[in-house]
């Protein structure tokens, strides 16, 4: 989550490893959320770097090989496809946020990972995403 300053990291600007759950904090495993405060954002989302990549609703498009390009591009347009609920299993999905096993360089704001949907492991998971005091629905994060 970059916030409408664009930052770099979800709590703004340069990594240190009291702020998220990357390898340079040396824990080796994902821990429960919150166990890293100093990295919350502005905004009060806690985790949204590091700990485990979390899976988007967005799809990344068809990954045959790890150089293939990203078929939806930014800016994000939601009627471009990428929210399509039905794609085949084929379609790799957007994956956000870094994890426990990578370096602080790859849990900053603005990069996006892809996995297809029957992967798993201790370094994926998801956010449910819910808009609090608006009385209408919430919008995609990606």
């Amino acid at each position: 989550m970059r916030g409408p300053e664009a930052r770099d990291y979800p709590w703004g600007w340069g990594h240190s490893s009291d702020r998220a759950n990357t390898y340079e904090s040396h824990v080796r495993r994902p821990t429960p959320v919150g166990v890293f405060p100093a990295g919350d954002t502005p905004e009060g989302l806690c985790d949204a770097a590091g700990n485990v990549f979390e899976w988007t609703s967005s799809l990344w498009g068809e990954r045959r090989t790890e150089s293939e390009r990203v078929a939806y591009r930014y800016p994000y347009d939601p009627s471009d496809g990428r929210e399509a609920a039905g794609a085949p299993p084929g379609v790799a999905r957007v994956a956000r946020g870094g994890s426990w096993d990578v370096d602080c360089m790859q849990v900053r704001a603005v990069l996006r990972s892809n996995v297809h949907p029957d992967y798993s492991g201790n370094n994926y998971g998801l956010r449910l995403v819910t808009q609090v005091g608006s009385g209408g629905g919430s919008d995609p994060i990606d």
